[in-house]
C-alpha cells in the first residue's frame, strides 16, 4: 500500500497469532468507527463553515461517507461468513475514493490542518489496508501476514504462481500470464499489467460487437433486452479500462485496481439473471471477469513494489 509505515504500525497494534479473519474483523471494525467519528466531525464543520466551496465538500462528504458507513456494515457480514471477498474489495475501494476526495485530492483542495482532511487521509490507509489483505482471504496466523507483508515490500520479481494463486480460476489465469510472458515464470509486473490491461480492452471490445450483431438479429423480446442490458454494461467497462490504462501510466495503481474492480462489476452484473442465451456471451463475460480480477491482483502487488 502507498503508506507502508501505517500499514505495518497498524498490523503490529494487533497480538501475534490472530487469523487474517479476525485481523480483517479488526481492521473493518477501525474503519466504521473512523467513519462515524468523521461524520460527527462534518456535522460540526458544517455548522461552522460560511464558506460555500466547503459547505458543498462537507456535504457530499457527509452523504459518501453515510453511504460507507452502511457498506462496511456489509463488508464486515462477509467476513463473517467468510464469503464475498470480491465485495469487500469493492466496498473498500469506494471507500477510498470517498477519502480521497474528502481529504481534498479533488477539485476542491484542503490546507493540511484541516480536520477532515486528517480523517479522510486515515480512512484512506485503512482502506487500503483492506483491499490488500482480502486478496489472499485464507486464514493464515498474523506472523505469516508480517512475513507476506515484508516480502511484498522488499521484493521486485514475482513468479506466475505468485499471481494466479490468488485467482479465484488459476489455470485461466497461468494460461493468460503465460500467453503474456510466453511462458517465462517470473514476470515484470509493470510490463504485465500493460499487456494484461490490453488484453481486457480487447475481450470487452469483441463482446460488446458481439452484444451489437445479438441485438440486431435477436427477435425474442426477453433476450433482446438483456443484450441491450449488457450493452450499457459493456459501454461502462471499455471506459473503466481505458481509466485504468491511465492509472497505471501515471502509477496510480490503486486506481487501477478501482478500475478494474468496477469492469469486474459491469461484467458481473451483465451476467445477472440472464435468459436462456445460447450465444458466447455468458463465457466471455466470465472471461473478462476473469481478466479484470488478474488486473487487480497485479495492481495489489504493483502498490508494494
Amino acid at each position: 500500500m502507498e503508506n507502508k509505515t501505517f500499514c505495518l504500525s497498524f498490523l503490529k497494534s494487533k497480538p501475534a497469532g490472530e487469523d487474517l479473519i479476525s485481523l480483517g474483523l479488526y481492521t473493518v471494525d477501525t474503519t466504521r468507527a473512523s467513519l462515524t467519528d468523521t461524520l460527527n466531525l462534518i456535522n460540526s464543520l458544517l455548522k461552522s463553515t460560511t464558506d460555500h466551496n466547503l459547505t458543498a465538500l462537507y456535504s457530499d462528504c457527509k452523504e459518501q461517507y453515510g453511504d460507507s458507513v452502511e457498506d462496511i456494515n456489509t463488508a464486515k457480514t462477509c467476513l463473517k461468513t467468510e464469503s464475498c471477498y470480491d465485495q469487500v474489495n469493492q466496498i473498500a475501494s469506494a471507500i477510498l475514493d470517498a477519502a480521497d476526495d474528502c481529504a481534498g485530492k479533488g477539485d476542491i483542495p484542503l490546507p493540511d490542518n484541516n480536520p477532515l482532511k486528517k480523517n479522510s487521509l486515515v480512512l484512506g490507509d485503512l482502506s487500503d489496508i483492506i483491499m490488500t489483505f482480502f486478496f489472499f482471504c485464507c486464514p493464515f496466523p498474523f506472523a505469516a501476514i508480517s512475513f507476506f507483508f515484508v516480502s511484498l515490500l522488499l521484493n521486485e520479481n514475482w513468479q506466475i504462481d505468485d499471481i494466479c494463486s490468488k485467482h479465484r480460476n488459476p489455470s485461466f489465469c497461468e494460461a493468460v500470464l503465460n500467453s503474456i510472458t510466453g511462458g517465462e515464470a517470473e514476470v515484470d509486473l509493470a510490463s504485465v499489467g500493460q499487456s494484461l490491461i490490453l488484453s481486457t480492452h480487447t475481450n470487452a471490445f469483441d463482446t460488446l460487437t458481439l452484444i451489437h450483431s445479438h441485438i440486431n438479429k435477436t427477435s425474442e423480446v426477453q433476450l433482446k433486452q438483456h443484450y441491450l442490458t449488457c450493452s450499457e454494461h459493456y459501454d461502462d467497462a471499455l471506459f473503466e479500462i481505458n481509466e485504468a490504462k491511465k492509472s497505471l501510466i501515471s502509477g496510480d495503481y490503486n486506481g487501477v485496481n478501482r478500475a478494474a474492480s468496477a469492469v469486474e462489476k459491469d461484467a458481473e452484473a451483465c451476467d445477472s439473471n440472464p435468459p436462456p442465451d445460447p450465444s458466447q456471451l455468458p463465457k466471455n463475460n466470465k472471461n473478462l471477469e476473469d481478466f479484470s480480477i488478474i488486473v487487480m491482483i497485479v495492481s495489489v502487488f504493483l502498490v508494494h513494489n
